[in-house]
């Protein structure tokens, strides 16, 4: 096998691993076709386009002149419905949405298939096809909120019926209850798959992608398919930015530091923070109308100041062997009796004790000599976090109804 044959058999292999078994999308159109008299018409062809891939899919409606899309990839389309005896209808302006099932309704006119009539689609205002209850969020509302991790899950907090504590972790996992259901027990997927921490067996998230890669995110609260019944706290999708016949590329950086701050009551100072999030992403077609891909990076360079108080600084005199004024310690001298008035010759000292003493730092808040050190030194640090994410996914259109997709 040549070099060159290795390299296909492993990107296949890539590939392959990567798709989800069962459904990849949440996203799905149906709808009734009849004549202006409301008979249905069984054997109609219904073809929608994607407008920014160019893929089409088709389906025939059945004997009960319904059609069904189960697994549309979410994006704005144009339908066109065909049959003999009946001018070609036509709807442009159609925007299927993750987690939605769209349903669109067709009403044929009898005339020649040449003849087309053209609907433009408005947007519906309520979800009839199902009775789940939840809020969907677009693209262009995840990339303009002003997240602070920059993480997809965050956007949670924009959800109604959602109380939300505070994100955790390196990965900014978001902690909240949805419509009154137990915290950390809720569904997530991602492009279909389930993404959720299977390693601890817990609902938590388990893969929080930067919000620069996502596309769109829903959350159903109650009332969704049994199939996504796994949790009780909530059902959220989630689906990854996809390429386009058209060229798309960004250059992002979000950066935070304490000039703006103020500082808490308890510091001394306002608390040094260093927050980059900086990237790239860069999607397009590989083959016009078949074959596209999307690749993201970003970085994370966070460094957050955190106000922190400690007991384990002694009195200043005690640093020189000065106990004197503590109320009720007596001093042992290990060579035997104590130690006069608490208080420890020089010449007694190690040098290597005195060295190591001389490394406290100087108490900053007023203490009490008589007692032992307590919250007598109050100072500014900084927790240091340094993160690099890679996105990339490659989609690919087999044939009128088949598509397939690998993202790493």
């Amino acid at each position: 096998m040549t070099v060159k044959q290795t390299l296909g058999v492993l990107a296949a292999a890539l590939v392959l691993a990567s798709i989800p078994l069962g459904a990849q999308t949440q996203t799905r159109l149906t709808g009734t076709v009849s004549d202006n008299t409301g008979s249905v018409i069984p054997g109609a062809q219904v073809t929608i386009s994607n407008i920014n891939t160019g893929i089409t899919m088709v389906a025939e409606t059945n004997t009960s002149g319904s059609y069904n899309f189960p697994f549309a990839a979410a994006g704005q389309y144009e339908l066109v419905c065909e049959f003999e005896g009946f001018k070609t209808y036509s709807q442009s302006g159609i925007v299927l949405e993750t987690g939605t099932v769209r349903g669109i309704d067709i009403q044929m006119e009898v005339g020649d298939v040449n003849e087309t009539i053209e609907v433009e689609a408005a947007a519906p205002l309520l979800e009839t096809e199902s009775s789940t209850v939840g809020q969907f969020i677009e693209r262009d509302t995840v990339f303009n909120m002003p997240l602070a991790s920059r993480r997809s899950a965050s956007l949670v907090r924009l959800l109604g019926n959602v109380t939300y504590r505070n994100e955790g972790g390196a990965e900014a996992l978001p902690f909240f209850s949805m419509a009154g259901g137990r915290s950390r027990n809720q569904m997530w997927t991602l492009d279909g798959t389930v993404i959720q921490n299977m390693s601890l067996g817990i609902a938590q998230l388990g893969l929080n992608p930067p919000a620069e890669s996502l596309q769109e995110f829903k959350a159903e609260q109650s009332n969704y398919s049994a199939e996504y019944g796994r949790a009780g706290g909530g059902f959220i999708v989630m689906t990854t930015r996809s390429g386009t016949n058209d060229f798309h590329g960004a250059v992002y950086e979000f950066f935070r530091n304490q000039a703006i701050d103020t500082r808490t009551f308890f510091a001394p100072g306002k608390a040094p923070l260093r927050y980059n999030i900086f990237g790239t992403s860069a999607g397009g077609p590989i083959a016009k109308n078949r074959t596209f891909y999307f690749f993201n990076y970003e970085g994370g360079r966070r460094r957050n100041g955190v106000t922190y108080s400690s007991d384990d600084v002694p009195h200043l005199p005690e640093i020189g062997g000065d106990f004197s004024n503590r109320a009720g310690l007596v001093l042992n001298d290990p060579s035997g009796g104590v130690f006069p008035d608490n208080i420890i010759p020089q010449s007694r000292i190690d040098s290597l004790g005195r060295q190591f003493a001389s490394w406290y730092p100087a108490p900053n808040q007023p203490g009490d000599l008589s007692k032992p050190p307590a919250n007598n030194f109050v100072n500014n640090a900084s927790n240091a976090l340094t993160q690099d994410f890679y996105t990339g996914k490659v989609d690919h259109n087999l044939g009128i109804n088949d598509r397939m997709y690998g993202r790493f």
